[in-house]
């Protein structure tokens, strides 16, 4: 699906962590290593990697932002407390 608002994204992100799976991911502005997302699958990339270093800025996922020269990268790799929180927000919401 192509064009997922930001709330289905983080849903999306933030669920898969509260389902209790885990793993690692990197996304940078043309690249990721998403698996298991397949709802996003065709999802602009810099979208992506925008929206998840929303929620690590913010507090919602565990992980790292770097910024190199003229690319801003992400890792994550769970979910915090306040993430649970906002994910039930979410939920209400729509």
């Amino acid at each position: 699906m192509v064009g997922n608002p930001k709330e289905v994204i983080e849903k999306t992100f933030l669920q898969f962590y509260a389902d209790g799976r885990v793993g690692e991911f990197f996304l940078a502005d043309n690249r990721n290593t998403l698996k298991g997302f397949s709802k996003l699958k065709d999802e602009n990339p810099k979208k992506l990697k925008d929206v998840a270093v929303s929620l690590v800025r913010v507090g919602y996922l565990k992980g790292e932002i770097k910024r190199e020269k003229t690319e801003t990268t992400v890792h994550f790799h769970g979910i915090t407390e306040d993430g649970l929180e906002y994910l039930k927000k979410l939920k209400h919401v729509n």
